[in-house]
């Protein structure tokens, strides 16, 4: 898994936020489907791109905030219940998940197993955000649970 480098700007979410650690990560996609009947109502959505936001808070315990979101081109009035995030752009290392099984959740711990156990000890010095994120676009099929995710790490 090697990533490709790039470039982008700012990236505006609005979404539903939890807070999780290794023991409750498994309950991540309860939080999506809470979200989803809710993300039709929210203003200057880019169509066909959701993002999970991963924020750590406390490296220790492993505790973390995950919002499951869309991408939007204004942050504007936000439906009740949800909440806006702005994240510095900048240079991202692109890490694509071909998913091979509609168990996410495994597929993404794996990912990130490599992301984190070995590409991060290696360029650690590169590193320069508090955030990863999950990029959902027209390459996922989210009723099948199948196709491509990417996730951006920021980097220097």
């Amino acid at each position: 898994m090697e990533p490709r480098i790039i470039e982008r700007g700012d990236i505006r979410a609005v979404g539903l936020r939890g807070e999780f650690d290794q023991e409750t990560g498994s309950e991540i996609p309860e939080l999506w489907r809470t979200f989803w009947p809710q993300a039709d109502g929210i203003p200057d959505r880019v169509p066909g791109v959701a993002l999970g936001v991963i924020e750590m808070l406390d490296k220790e315990t492993g505790r973390f905030a995950y919002t499951a979101a869309c991408e939007v081109t204004e942050i504007g009035a936000i439906p009740e219940g949800l909440s806006a995030t702005t994240l510095a752009g900048g240079r991202f290392a692109v890490f694509t998940r071909k998913l091979s099984s509609p168990d996410i959740h495994a597929e993404l711990s794996q990912a990130f197993q490599y992301i984190h156990g070995t590409w991060m000890a290696q360029n650690r010095d590169r590193l320069r955000g508090y955030y990863e994120l999950e990029v959902y676009d027209d390459r996922f099929d989210p009723q099948e649970l199948s196709g491509e995710i990417d996730i951006y790490v920021p980097i220097r």
